[in-house]
């Protein structure tokens, strides 16, 4: 004897049917949260993510070492900087049928790192630190099956290097030589594109803002027969440039594995090595590296 089972009650993958770019039936309804942002259509409306950067800044600089009849060129460099990037979002709902919702976001990107050069019997350390925090507003719509984000909002970031001396290498007691610290705020602007398909999506994003830096040098001027010291601090209009681009694939119902590229520029900024020899002209700050890592929904 056979017995019919209805179909309401039959068993369906939804994300399968996604994957298939199929519509569930309406007897199978597929569960839509009142999120409009950038992750796959049955997510909640929070998001977290956690990526590991690994940046490189244009910070070279070349020394000349010449103990000798023969003279030696030292390029320096703080190393590969290793960091975070933290971040939150939230869609605040639409109703159906609608093509806008609210959205507000906000995240932190930190890294740090030091290298290490033997020049003469000297041990050099080059350390590079930076900082950024930001939180923007803005609404969130589908545009020709691409969902954008138009953002504005306000930024913090903090951009620092120094030059470190030791007499004898290897030894954790070191001189200060040179130092510049900046820490400057940004109203910015920012557009987010992302374009889904199935469990896989590709997002990209660009952000621009003006605001002030106050950029901070001190160090010493080695000269003989002594050393002069000195320290400046000014207040200088700075622009910032920010462009992201991301992979990501679902590997459970609401986590995301992601992959992608990281890139940021800063106009106005004081640096180390151009301080090595007295108080030093402003430079760009440009940091660019790979990301790695996760979102979760929740």
């Amino acid at each position: 004897m056979l017995i019919a089972v209805p179909a309401a009650h039959a068993q369906f993958d939804e994300f399968a049917m996604i994957d298939a770019g199929l519509e569930p039936s309406p007897d199978y309804p597929m569960p839509v949260s009142h999120h409009a942002g950038f992750i796959s259509p049955q997510d909640p409306p929070w998001s977290f993510d956690a990526e590991f950067l690994g940046l490189i800044r244009n910070d070279k600089h070349t020394i000349i070492f010449a103990p000798g009849p023969v003279a030696e060129r030292i390029v320096m460099q703080s190393d590969s900087m290793g960091g975070l990037r933290l971040a939150v979002s939230k869609s605040l709902g639409h109703a159906r049928g609608q093509t806008q919702a609210g959205v507000w976001e906000a995240g932190v990107v930190w890294g740090q790192d030091e290298n290490r050069y033997l020049v003469g019997f000297e041990d050099w350390i080059v350390e590079s630190q930076l900082t950024t925090i930001e939180a923007n507003g803005g609404l969130e719509s589908t545009v020709f099956g691409v969902r954008t984000r138009m953002l504005v909002g306000g930024r913090y970031t903090f951009v620092g290097d120094e030059y470190y001396l030791a007499a004898v290498p290897g030894f954790a007691v070191q001189d200060d030589l040179v130092e510049a610290r900046n820490h400057a705020g940004y109203a910015q602007g920012k557009l987010a594109l992302n374009w889904e398909y199935g469990r896989w999506s590709i997002a990209a994003a660009l952000a621009g803002g003006f605001g002030l830096n106050a950029a901070h040098q001190a160090g010493d001027v080695f000269a003989v027969p002594f050393v002069n010291a000195y320290e400046s601090d000014e207040w200088t209009h700075s622009m910032l440039t920010e462009l992201t681009a991301r992979a990501s694939v679902r590997i459970f119902s609401h986590t995301h594995f992601q992959v992608g590229f990281y890139g940021l520029t800063l106009s106005e900024m004081a640096s180390s090595r151009r301080g090595l020899g007295g108080e030093g002209s402003l430079d760009d700050a440009s940091y660019v590296g790979l990301s790695l890592g996760v979102r979760q929904c929740f």
